[in-house]
């Protein structure tokens, strides 16, 4: 008894083309996987709200007097004069 393929809906493709497909729909998905990257939250800078006799250091080891509104960058180095003060603040805290 022979069947007939084409009235069954059938496919005459060998299995190795199902195989292809699905290698080829992994390996997509593989790599798909590794341009996917994880959302970062950015690091809040400090920002200076006040201050007075006080410094902040610039590349290349140049001191610039400290105003406010000024976004200090990751590991900045703040000076402050006898007598004088600087406020800082990030996501609520106070320095």
């Amino acid at each position: 008894m022979r069947l007939d393929l084409v009235k069954t809906g059938v496919s005459k493709r060998p299995m190795r083309y199902a195989s292809v497909r699905t290698l080829l729909l992994s390996t997509l998905i593989v790599v798909l996987g590794f341009y996917a990257q994880p959302v970062r939250a950015q690091v809040a800078q400090w920002v200076v709200t006040a201050s007075s006799n006080a410094q902040v250091l610039l590349p290349g080891g140049v001191w610039k007097p400290l105003t406010a509104n000024t976004r200090l960058s990751s590991g900045a180095e703040v000076k402050v004069a006898p007598g004088g003060q600087a406020v800082l603040l990030r996501n609520g805290d106070i320095l």
